[in-house]
């Protein structure tokens, strides 16, 4: 059996801690980017070590500079352009002059040797899709850039309290780092917005030939709500919530800002520990996507998970309430190709003989 791995979606610029805990449970994570060579430098060392791979699902090649280019004339404007052009979305209402050029220029683009309408089309769209997940991105950076300037005001306000009080400092770790961490990684967005995101992302997914993991993850509570709802729709039956995995808060810590290492080094040791948890786990899953789908065998199989957390939770050193937690939810009866599709309300249909299991499994880290 291959190793764990997810796909993380629908944003192209990830939190740093989320990802962490997420390589606590998963062996690889994988991630989308809106065009290929988009690697940010922040998470190199995960890249570098094989845990965490962003590719392109649909490479732009020779029209690479092209999109470069659009991106560049819209630098200032992109909040203007990205939340018009969502609010046109969701309204469908006439796009804004500014919004317009821009699309036409996407049309003219996509219309150069394109001769079939339906290839046309869905080339247009995916550079949309490319173009809306791109300018999430960069405001979503603004934004980082701005929590992580008022993060470090808090922690000098902090330490000055301290000096005031005559406190010496202590050797042992700011117990509000994690916090401050946290706040300063944090790109809030609604649920309008993420619903639109995640339609964008579904164009890109559609078209991926590179055989993405089995198993999708995200930190998005209203797109699985989302998924869910579609999913009950269409089938006339509920999702299988499946468990609750707790996280370790731990794991989302960088004890020290010059030890980069310390990550790698606390996951192996606490994936060791939970080795063989680890891989029932895995085991599990696997059964519960691949399975008759009878409700006797997914509740044999949601006890045995079940039976699976007090190992899990000595090994990863949890011992109170945990922040954070990974839930597991299967679609029995539909597989991630149809259940992106319909949730994207995409017509297009993913590439034959995709290697899924037969019942999808959605992870919601939250």
């Amino acid at each position: 059996m291959n190793p764990l791995a997810a796909l993380f979606f629908p944003h192209s610029i990830l939190r740093e801690t989320t990802i962490q805990q997420l390589l606590l449970v998963f062996e690889r994570l994988f991630y989308y980017q809106p065009v290929e060579g988009d690697a940010p430098e922040k998470l190199k060392k995960l890249r570098d070590a094989g845990l965490l791979t962003g590719y392109a699902p649909v490479p732009l090649g020779e029209d690479l500079p092209r999109f470069a280019r659009l991106i560049k004339d819209l630098k200032g404007h992109e909040d203007e352009f990205y939340s018009g052009y969502l609010m046109s979305l969701n309204r469908n209402d006439k796009i804004a002059v500014d919004e317009s050029s821009v699309l036409s220029l996407i049309a003219r683009i996509t219309n150069k040797n394109v001769e079939d309408e339906e290839d046309r089309v869905q080339q247009e769209n995916l550079w949309r899709a490319r173009l809306l997940l791109k300018l999430a991105e960069i405001l979503a950076r603004e934004e980082q850039e701005i929590n992580k300037s008022l993060a470090g005001i808090s922690g000098k306000e902090s330490d000055m309290m301290r000096f005031l009080k005559g406190e010496e400092e202590k050797e042992i770790d700011d117990p509000f780092h994690f916090t401050r961490l946290q706040f300063a990684e944090t790109t809030p967005t609604s649920p309008g917005k993420n619903l639109q995101l995640f339609k964008a992302w579904a164009q890109l997914y559609m078209c991926d030939t590179q055989a993405p993991p089995w198993i999708l993850t995200t930190d998005e509570p209203d797109i699985v709500e989302v998924l869910i709802d579609v999913y009950e729709e269409c089938m006339k039956e509920k999702a299988v919530f499946l468990f609750a995995l707790p996280l370790t808060r731990e794991a989302g810590m960088n004890r020290s800002t010059a030890d980069k290492a310390f990550f790698p080094d606390l996951r192996e040791e606490l994936r060791n520990k939970a080795a063989g948890c680890l891989e029932k786990i895995h085991h599990l899953l696997w059964d519960a996507a691949t399975s008759t789908g009878t409700a006797k065998e997914r509740s044999t199989i949601q006890e045995d998970l079940h039976n699976e957390m007090d190992v899990w939770k000595n090994s990863m050193q949890i011992k109170d309430v945990p922040e954070t937690t990974l839930k597991f939810y299967l679609f029995p009866g539909m597989d991630l190709s149809e259940l992106i599709s319909r949730a994207g309300r995409l017509e297009v249909k993913g590439p034959s003989g995709r290697p899924f299991p037969p019942h999808a499994i959605i992870a919601l880290y939250n």
